[in-house]
């Protein structure tokens, strides 16, 4: 026989998978950040580092403009 749930009961269970739902979000949320931060370093190491390389290179004519 089944028995019913009280209030509580249910709030309490109504909270728990809002609760899971939220973990589950945060948990992808937390990746994607991860994902984003490495695609934009590697944007950062292959476009402007050498930039201040090809700085490094120039005459020093060219450099003081």
């Amino acid at each position: 026989m089944r028995r019913e749930l009280t209030v509580a009961q249910r709030l309490a269970l109504g909270f728990g998978l809002l609760l899971v739902l939220f973990l589950l979000i945060s948990a992808f949320a937390w990746r994607a950040l991860q994902q984003s931060d490495a695609a934009m370093k590697s944007v950062y190491e292959d476009r402007t580092v050498p930039m201040g390389q090809l700085g490094d290179a120039l005459p020093p004519e060219i450099r003081s403009r």
